[in-house]
């Protein structure tokens, strides 16, 4: 039962810089009256949960909002104790959810991942109750980066800097964030001329509308139900980030229990990052503007990384479920943007995940269909993509590969182009390993000439 199952709001930081972070956003957001107080504790069994340093626990504890949200919560100090390698923030922060995720599993309690750095859209927290009240035992949501110095100008030009709660509906939320997008969001967006090469998600405008549509691997577990566990995989953060497999890892046959959030109106987060970190290239080079190249680039930079190894089956799966970020009611214009994007995807994704989107499209466009045909009909399609992704390619990199023959031609002679004849055959054919040293040596080549 719900009532008898804490809520656990688990969160990681240290020093200055990120304790003012949260306690001016993170927290300040999750006190508005639809957040943290909206979630059930008549018997005072929620926690907000610290890993943190003891420094910054004392400064915590003597600080008017963190006072404010005792009457709501009960926080909890989790002392982060990492001496190995203390350089490395990363793993520093993934000892901290171990022992965090340690704690909830031991205590059957429902966890709420936070960060400190993100303002959480007022409703945010009633809808993680909601969902957990429906049976969800898994709630994801996105979340990207926008560009920190804009966003709190506009918050202080609004008068709600410093303002505690902080609240923001979620469409008031993402009409900040759209006006501030980080360097990351800008690369990531299909229009950019700048386009990123490893898409871990993609946003599409919306003609005449405030918002975007987005296909994002990138997820924040915003509620896990650590009740629902026999056993507790935390090795992840031994190597790795609460980002990676840690999910699929501990909740891999989700179905029903599983909720992605696709529309802000339910769950936004708002994270923010100094425009000067994290920033992918912002160099619009000819390659990324040409008409044809332009459609092939991106699509191979999006195969690439649905089917890159740190990809798991979960997040490939939910990659072709569309997120609605929008300040305005939606209407039509959105439908339109959706059926394209996803025609796009579907027609250069090559995957058993996107098999399987493939064949649930047959059979609503073709009721009369047999199960059996559409799994067909989408294993031929399958091996049609990947034909027309080496094609594509390779008629698109002729030109580089020409000058690569001219150079190392005279050394290896024409036994060099029947190796790549018969390399291109395997791959035609379905051979995944000749398909994947392909694209390891278009990226290569990709390197050598500046693309």
């Amino acid at each position: 039962m719900i009532e008898n199952k804490p809520f656990y709001l688990l969160v990681v930081f240290w020093g200055e810089q990120h304790r003012r972070l949260f306690l001016d956003l993170a927290l300040s957001s999750l006190l508005a009256d639809q957040n943290i107080p909206a979630l059930n504790n008549s018997v005072r069994k929620n926690r907000l949960l610290i890993a943190t340093t003891k420094e910054d626990w004392d400064a915590l504890k003597g600080d008017p909002i963190f006072r404010k949200a005792e009457r709501v919560i009960t926080p909890e100090f989790i002392e982060l104790l990492y001496q190995n390698d203390a350089d490395n923030k990363m793993l520093k922060m993934s000892a901290g959810h171990k022992a965090l995720t340690d704690r909830a599993f031991r205590d059957d309690a429902w966890g709420v991942h936070l960060c400190p750095d993100v303002i959480y859209s007022n409703g945010s927290m009633k809808s993680v109750r909601v969902q957990a009240e429906l049976g969800a035992h898994v709630v994801l949501t996105a979340a990207v980066r926008f560009e920190y110095e804009g966003v709190i100008a506009t918050l202080k030009s609004r008068g709600l800097e410093g303002m505690c709660p902080l609240s923001l509906s979620g469409r008031e939320a993402v009409d900040i964030a759209l006006k501030h997008p980080h360097g990351e969001f800008k690369a990531a967006s299909w229009d950019s001329p700048f386009f990123w090469e490893f898409p871990v998600y993609t946003s599409w405008t919306v003609p005449g509308e405030n918002g975007v549509v987005q296909h994002t691997y990138s997820w924040s577990p915003i509620l896990l139900d650590y009740a629902a566990l026999t056993d507790h995989s935390d090795d992840i953060f031994d190597k790795w980030t609460l980002d990676g497999d840690y999910v699929y890892q501990n909740f891999p046959e989700l179905t029903s229990e599983l909720h992605v959030v696709t529309d802000s109106d339910e769950v936004f987060l708002l994270p923010v990052t100094p425009a000067a970190e994290a920033c992918p290239p912002q160099d619009p080079h000819w390659s990324k503007r040409l008409p044809g190249f332009r459609t092939w680039t991106r699509a191979h930079f999006i195969n690439m990384v649905h089917n890159h190894d740190v990809m798991d089956p979960l997040k490939r799966r939910i990659f072709f479920k569309p997120v609605r970020w929008h300040a305005e009611p939606i209407n039509r214009n959105w439908e339109a943007v959706e059926a394209r994007v996803r025609h796009f995807l579907l027609k250069y994704i090559q995957s058993e995940e996107a098999d399987q989107e493939r064949r649930k499209d047959m059979l609503i466009e073709n009721p009369a269909m047999t199960d059996e045909q559409a799994t067909y009909n989408a294993r031929i399609r399958h091996r049609i993509i990947g034909a027309r992704l080496t094609l594509g390619w390779i008629m698109r990199m002729l030109p580089v590969w020409m000058v690569y023959a001219l150079y190392y031609g005279p050394k290896y002679g024409l036994s060099l182009s029947r190796d790549y004849l018969r390399v291109i055959g395997l791959a035609l054919s379905g051979d995944r390993t000749e398909w994947e040293r392909i694209q390891k040596r278009i990226r290569w080549l990709i390197a050598r000439a500046g693309l």
